[in-house]
């Protein structure tokens, strides 16, 4: 059937219509026949328009209250304040917001990714959360190209709010469409913790924004690598906790910026990246390990964990002091030979990429998942990612917003490629022709 035979056809049942009104208004007769059409039908779309606006997803908003000049202008508690208790109340009923954090480190490969599906949209989850920060280390690929590939990934229905680069390391904020009206203007910087300060290979760069009245702090880092040098990178933690410089004008109060820790300044901290810790065990005896642990139907790794630097040192205090992390119940994530799913022979497979957060108040946040991801072969790293689910708490409207600001021409370009994508998928492989771009997902031979 081709689509003009499936689509009704309008002028014939226009036809039908007045040919049953002719006979009904013979049957009635006169004028008055007409009157009650004209009474009905202004009746028939009154109704309908007002099921309509009380149907419809959106919230709709009285005259009275817009015509008012102190609409969504307020303070915390405020019934007309834009972020107030009812506008957080009216977005999220529950007063949460499901964060995803992604790191991954990309071993310096000067070609884009096949496919991140797995990373960005695994399985594992439901829905696609509300907010996504993607952290990236040995991040060599064009700043731009990236962000299209991580826009085109998630989809039309979010959008990237922010996003910052220090050298190699690269750091994404995105979330949906409606929630960037919510949030404050971000700020970002960057610490480095090299002899010389050219190189910026490890180090951090950050981003912080307020959503509502919950203010947020998100790093990307990378430590000194190398086995025996965990002191250097507790070293590394201290000096970069101390170097960022966020909040700068998004300020709840002026208290916030007192304390020399930037993981002190927030509500909320996720610390994310190759932290490069690694495991003191015997090359041999973790590989054995993890062989049977993968071959368990409840895979346990704690044993691994026992001789992990980076587990140790937090539970002496030494690093990371008031931070938490979801269990591990995945394999070592480094070392990897290139393209494949085997561990380097030279080196001792490590958990070397970690996410880490933190609160200002006890459970307000709450790590649903957290997890590597095996499918993906590209670097000699695996991803690992963490679902959150984050307490909110209504703001003031004295911050200065973002004011819906994002990546729009990211927006528009991943937009295009998906569409690219999608018009590839539907032509048959023998039809294909070789004048067709290609996107930064699908090519086209």
């Amino acid at each position: 059937m081709s689509k003009a035979d499936s689509m009704p056809d309008i002028s014939e049942s226009a036809s039908s219509s007045r040919r049953n009104w002719s006979f009904i208004k013979d049957r009635l007769g006169g004028s008055g026949a007409d009157d009650l059409y004209e009474s009905g039908l202004k009746k028939s779309f009154s109704t309908s328009s007002m099921n309509t606006l009380a149907s419809s997803g959106l919230h709709t908003v009285r005259i009275s209250t817009a015509r008012h000049k102190n609409f969504l202008v307020g303070q915390q508690n405020s019934t007309t304040s834009m972020l107030g208790a009812a506008e957080l109340d009216r977005t999220f009923p529950g007063r949460h917001v499901s964060i995803f954090v992604g790191t991954w480190n990309m071993a310096d490969r000067k070609e884009l990714p096949k496919k991140i599906e797995d990373f960005l949209l695994p399985r594992s989850l439901e829905f696609v959360p509300d907010v996504l920060v993607i952290s990236s280390q040995e991040n060599s690929l064009d700043r731009k190209e990236w962000e299209i590939l991580l826009q085109e990934t998630i989809g039309p229905n979010h959008v990237i709010y922010h996003s910052a680069q220090h050298g190699t390391l690269h750091i994404t904020v995105c979330m949906k469409r409606e929630l960037i009206w919510f949030c404050s203007m971000a700020e970002d910087d960057t610490a480095t913790v090299r002899a010389f300060k050219q190189f910026k290979t490890k180090g951090a760069v950050a981003i912080s924004f307020m959503m509502f009245g919950t203010s947020f702090l998100f790093l990307c880092s990378h430590l000194t690598a190398n086995e025996g040098s965990s002191a250097v990178r507790v070293k590394d933690y201290y000096t970069i906790n101390h170097s960022i410089k966020l909040p700068r004008a998004v300020v709840e109060n002026s208290l916030q910026q007192v304390d020399s820790e930037a993981s002190k300044r927030f509500d909320f901290v996720f610390w994310a990246g190759d932290l490069n810790f690694r495991i003191t065990k015997e090359k041999d005896q973790v590989l054995e390990m993890v062989k049977l642990e993968r071959k368990a139907e409840n895979p346990n790794y704690g044993q691994l964990l026992e001789s992990d630097e980076l587990t140790q040192a937090m539970l002496s205090q030494e690093v990371f002091k008031e931070f938490h992390e979801g269990d591990i119940r995945f394999p070592p994530t480094y070392k990897f030979d290139i393209d494949t799913d085997n561990y380097d022979e030279l080196r001792t497979p490590s958990y070397t990429d970690r996410i880490l957060y933190m609160s200002r108040k006890r459970h307000t946040v709450v790590c649903e998942k957290y997890s590597s991801v095996p499918e993906i072969t590209h670097s000699d790293h695996k991803p690992v990612y963490g679902l959150y689910q984050v307490n909110l708490k209504p703001g003031r409207d004295t911050i200065p917003l973002s004011g819906g600001q994002f990546r729009r021409d990211i927006y528009v370009e991943a937009a295009k490629r998906r569409a690219l994508r999608r018009v590839a998928a539907e032509i048959k492989p023998a039809n294909r022709s070789p004048n067709l771009a290609s996107s930064s997902i699908c090519t086209i031979s």
